[in-house]
């Protein structure tokens, strides 16, 4: 399984952690609103997600966040064959944070879904985490 996908427990956490902060200091700030969706994905984000299932580690670690990044092995790479596909009108952008929903098709497996964290770092958008949708 790819290295995200099997840390995104841990990752999620981080997120759940992070989304709580932000909606507190929203309501202290008073402002309620919700990051609306728009019909697609910047190219970039869409490159930083397809870029999770390459079969060439430099293509994940661009993909991915700097802390991510540093710990990526081969070992953590998705089987050759697997393509992630972004569900169009998924996109969910708020200030540097981002969320979008995608496909991913292993090999020999029924495909997935999942939601893709992103984060804007150094001006591009990367992968922070991703959480399986039941």
């Amino acid at each position: 399984m790819p290295f995200l996908l099997r840390q995104a427990s841990r990752h999620s956490r981080l997120s759940v952690l992070l989304s709580l902060g932000a909606l507190l200091l929203a309501l202290v700030l008073g402002c309620t609103s919700q990051p609306a969706p728009r019909p697609d994905a910047p190219p970039q984000a869409v490159q930083a997600a397809q870029g999770l299932v390459s079969h060439d580690v430099t293509a994940v670690r661009a993909s991915v966040t700097d802390l991510l990044a540093t710990s990526l092995t081969p070992d953590d790479l998705a089987p050759a064959g697997t393509v992630l596909t972004v569900d169009k009108g998924t996109w969910k952008e708020d200030g540097n944070d981002a969320s979008l929903q995608a496909t991913v098709a292993l090999p020999q497996q029924a495909p997935a879904r999942v939601v893709v964290y992103l984060t804007r770092e150094n001006g591009q958008w990367r992968v922070l985490s991703t959480d399986p949708i039941p």
